[in-house]
C-alpha cells in the first residue's frame, strides 16, 4: 500500500494557492493549505507533512517563520521550499539563512517544481 504523501502549502493569494494545490494533488500528494503563518502553525501542530511549500511574504510574517516552525517540528526530515516573488528577489540571500532546502523565484518553472516534488517523494520513502 503506497504511503500518503502530505504537503503543506502556505500562500495568502487564494487563487494561486488553490490552483497550485490542485496541480500538486494531480501529482499524487494530499495537500493542506494555509493563508498565513498562524494558520500554518495550527496545521503543523495537528498534522505530519512530508513537504512544506511556503510563499515568503505572508500577511502576518514571512516564510522564514514557517520554515523555522517546520524545522523545529520535523528535525530536518521534511523538505522545505520557499517561493519568493520577483519583486522580492533581493530577499533571496536573506531567505537563504532560513535553512530551507530550496528557494524558487515566482514565477518558477514547473519542471523545477516537479523535480523538487520527486526529490521530496524519494526522501519520504527512504
Amino acid at each position: 500500500m503506497p504511503m500518503d504523501l502530505r504537503c503543506l502549502l502556505v500562500d495568502d493569494d487564494a487563487d494561486l494557492r488553490d490552483a497550485f494545490a490542485a496541480w500538486i494533488e494531480r501529482r499524487g500528494w494530499c495537500v493542506s493549505t494555509a493563508d498565513s503563518v498562524a494558520s500554518a502553525h495550527t496545521l503543523m501542530a495537528s498534522e505530519v507533512f512530508h513537504l512544506v511549500l511556503t510563499d515568503y511574504s505572508l500577511p502576518d510574517g514571512t516564510g522564514a517563520a514557517v520554515v523555522h516552525a517546520a524545522r523545529t517540528r520535523t528535525q530536518d526530515l521534511c523538505p522545505l521550499i520557499v517561493v519568493i516573488s520577483g519583486a522580492q528577489g533581493v530577499r533571496m540571500s536573506q531567505a537563504a539563512t532560513d535553512k530551507a532546502d530550496a528557494y524558487l523565484p515566482k514565477p518558477f518553472p514547473f519542471e523545477e517544481m516537479d523535480r523538487l516534488l520527486q526529490k521530496a517523494r524519494e526522501r519520504a520513502s527512504a
